[in-house]
């Protein structure tokens, strides 16, 4: 608690910690090992038989003007099933239930690739040369419980793109999957993305026991679609998949950021800042933890914010920046 509390007002001490944990490996199986003696070291806590009504979600919902006909961009822990005493099939009919017949449901349901670079290899841009194979229906998703069911419902539909995939099911999903590789070198919220028809279309963010800062990943829309192009020189690299859907295959050449810049994205400050302004709002009941955002209010802050490479910290950034900034795939 007191980590985060110095990240949220001193971005620059985050953005430090993450660049130390990122490139010394040995540093990281350091933390590593301390936290998990620490874990050993702790008493564990009495496990709480109770179950959380699922009330409590919707009244919560409710007040926040979730409802019928609303796009629902829902994050959630893996073990919220056990906790509402639902099955994962009855989480999402409750939650379909929230935004009606009129409503779409939608979850990040990102693929677990076999051969994706990981720890310092992701740091390397030749660890990025080998071709990656995504099955839109059978590449398991890493995001969670419900995003596995969501796509195994009847009428969901999961995007065709391999980075920052989604998965809906409601009259939205079509249209929001439809024109995810249609621009040259798609970006996994730029143009064409699911991410960006969300943020276009209103969407409302609801994050259930997970931090909604760490995995907000709509923010992204502000880099993928800033006007005139993001400000910061080799922000993005090529990479090539194999796509595999309905029966075909389809090589295709995407645009991403590179894993680097990742180490410079202050999230504990930028959930400090949005909850300051209203724009993150939480409901806290035992067993129960809410996080809410509405995407336009959201992406609205992000891009009137006077730091213009926001919500990153990247000390002396105008010395990485582009003196004519290029188109927004650059």
């Amino acid at each position: 608690m007191a980590l985060s509390y110095l990240f949220e007002r001193a971005p620059w001490l985050e953005v430090l910690a993450k660049n130390l944990h990122g490139r010394a490996p040995w540093l990281a199986r350091w933390a590593g090992a301390v936290a998990k003696r620490r874990h050993k070291a702790t008493p564990a806590a009495p496990a709480s038989a109770a179950v959380v009504p699922f009330e409590v979600l919707t009244n919560a919902c409710a007040r926040w003007g979730i409802g019928e006909g609303d796009i629902l961009v829902v994050h959630s822990s893996a073990d919220l099933p056990k906790t509402l005493g639902m099955s994962p099939r009855e989480v999402i009919a409750g939650l379909k239930a929230i935004v009606g017949e009129s409503g779409t449901l939608a979850m990040p349901a990102i693929p677990l690739l076999k051969g994706e670079p990981a720890g310092a290899q992701r740091l390397k841009d030749e660890s990025y040369e080998t071709v990656l194979t995504y099955d839109v229906r059978r590449s398991p998703p890493w995001t969670g419980t419900l995003p596995r069911q969501l796509m195994q419902t009847a009428g969901s539909m999961r995007s065709h793109h391999p980075l920052n995939t989604m998965v809906a099911l409601g009259p939205h999903a079509a249209a929001m999957m439809g024109h995810n590789l249609s621009e040259p070198e798609p970006m996994p919220c730029g143009p064409g993305s699911s991410w960006a028809y969300c943020h276009q279309h209103g969407a409302k963010i609801l994050a259930i026991n997970c931090d909604l800062a760490h995995s907000l990943t709509m923010i992204h829309v502000v880099e993928d679609m800033h006007d005139g192009g993001w400000p910061i020189r080799h922000w993005y690299r090529q990479r090539r998949f194999k796509v595999v859907a309905d029966g075909a295959e389809r090589m295709v050449t995407v645009r991403e950021r590179r894993a680097h810049w990742s180490m410079f994205f202050a999230e504990r400050s930028l959930s400090r800042q949005l909850a300051v302004q209203g724009i993150l709002r939480t409901h806290q009941s035992p067993g129960l933890a809410l996080t809410f955002c509405d995407s336009r209010e959201l992406i609205a802050f992000a891009r009137q914010h006077p730091d213009p490479v926001f919500p990153y910290w990247i000390p002396f950034h105008r010395l990485f920046s582009l003196a004519q900034p290029s188109s927004p795939s650059r």
